[in-house]
């Protein structure tokens, strides 16, 4: 059965409310912009961009219009945000590009792609997953399974191996894995977390260093 949403339109522009926990579920949530509107859990998507990103994502539904000749009182409620700071950041880089960026600004990965199909990759170029939307494949970025490991030698360069021994962590959050990873090296550890499924090191930590 089709799903129901109602269209909202007044002389000047339209609006489609939609509940904002499709937003969510669809991944797309961070992607709307604040030219929409918001009232309780209602989000309304303004005509011109945020609209095509939800039907983007969603697969098919039944839009009933309503049009006013008077303005809409919908102009007067709260421009939308996002409450949820833990899905990923998107920056466009160039024309179907984009650069992804987590919570606290780290760069995870790239996403490229046209419109309903999109591909997530890691910063090394490694692929992740495929998306409907922009936002679904770059917070799939977040979502791997990860690999963390600690050594008391440099890993290129193999200094101080003999005798070295080596702690591993797996965790299926990236922001654990880094933050077990930094642990690691502000005891004195080279530290890497990897991509269990590519085997790929994603980041390494020198003791009581950053990212390098």
């Amino acid at each position: 059965m089709k799903k129901i949403f109602h269209f909202y339109a007044d002389p000047g522009h339209g609006w489609l409310a939609v509940k904002k926990h499709y937003l969510h579920s669809f991944g797309i949530a961070s992607q709307i912009t604040p030219y929409s509107y918001q009232r309780g859990d209602t989000a309304y998507l303004e005509e011109d961009c945020d609209l095509s990103v939800f039907l983007a994502a969603l697969k098919e539904a039944d839009i009933r219009t309503h049009h006013t000749d008077c303005r809409s009182r919908i102009r007067s409620y709260e421009s939308y945000r996002c409450e949820d700071s833990s899905l990923c950041k998107i920056e466009k880089v160039s024309e179907g590009r984009w650069l992804a960026r987590n919570a606290e600004g780290e760069p995870i990965g790239e996403v490229f792609g046209i419109k309903g199909k999109f591909q997530a990759q890691t910063m090394r170029g490694v692929f992740v997953a495929n998306g409907r939307t922009l936002y679904m494949a770059a917070n799939l970025l977040s979502s791997a399974h990860y690999h963390v490991v600690a050594t008391v030698r440099d890993p290129r360069t193999n200094e101080g191996m003999k005798g070295g021994s080596t702690l591993g962590y797996d965790t299926e959050s990236r922001d654990i894995a880094l933050h077990q990873a930094r642990q690691w090296a502000s005891d004195g550890y080279w530290a890497s977390v990897y991509d269990k499924v590519s085997g790929e090191v994603l980041y390494d930590f020198s003791p009581k260093g950053g990212v390098q």
